[in-house]
């Protein structure tokens, strides 16, 4: 308590608001944000499976063990059913053990295709059958044996089906089969059995 005659000095303070920040004038802005940030995201994706896709098919072109041709493989074939289309590539190998290795993993997927919806089949069977008409021609003989005995299969699996979808198809298979000799009998006596077991 102050002695008298002592003043006391009141302390006023006042406490002032600062306005808020002006809102964004876009409605929705925070909604547009989310969308940009998806896109990006999206796009980032796909472009980071692009660049597995050639590395990929840049790391079967240039494998040197069946170790490196098939993780290359594998990686084709869980990436896209279009990057493993790429598994071709394998097939043109000079190394008969990566030939072979990439015959199987085709092999495989062929049987698989035969489990999807007609529609998809007969896509996947018409892209194969295209990569399999640009095969190298420089490569060993051995591999165009290989490719003409996947073309073969394919062709018993497009023929069975007898679907009017798969003629360009079968055309193409033919065509492959053609190219090496011998196959076009081959090719004959699996038209036969097919018809044989429908009957």
């Amino acid at each position: 308590m102050p002695a008298s005659g002592e003043s006391i000095e009141r302390m006023e303070l006042t406490f002032r608001a600062t306005p808020a920040a002006a809102r964004s004038t876009l409605p929705g802005g925070w909604l547009l944000w989310c969308l940009v940030g998806c896109g990006l995201g999206i796009g980032g994706w796909l472009a980071g499976r692009q660049q597995l896709n050639r590395s990929f098919r840049q790391q079967l072109a240039q494998a040197t063990t069946s170790a490196q041709a098939w993780a290359a493989i594998d990686g084709l074939a869980t990436l896209s059913p279009e990057a493993s289309l790429e598994i071709v590539t394998g097939l043109e190998n000079p190394d008969p053990v990566i030939a072979r290795t990439a015959f199987r993993r085709l092999e495989d997927l062929l049987a698989l295709w035969q489990t999807l919806d007609p529609a998809t089949a007969v896509q996947r069977y018409e892209q194969l059958a295209q990569r399999l008409d640009r095969f190298a021609p420089h490569a060993p003989p051995d591999n165009h044996r290989l490719a003409s005995t996947l073309a073969s299969r394919l062709y018993g699996v497009c023929y069975a089906e007898g679907s009017p979808a798969v003629a360009s198809t079968l055309e193409l298979c033919r065509r492959i089969i053609d190219r090496n000799s011998g196959f076009s009998e081959q090719l004959n006596r699996l038209e036969d059995e097919i018809q044989r077991t429908a009957t």
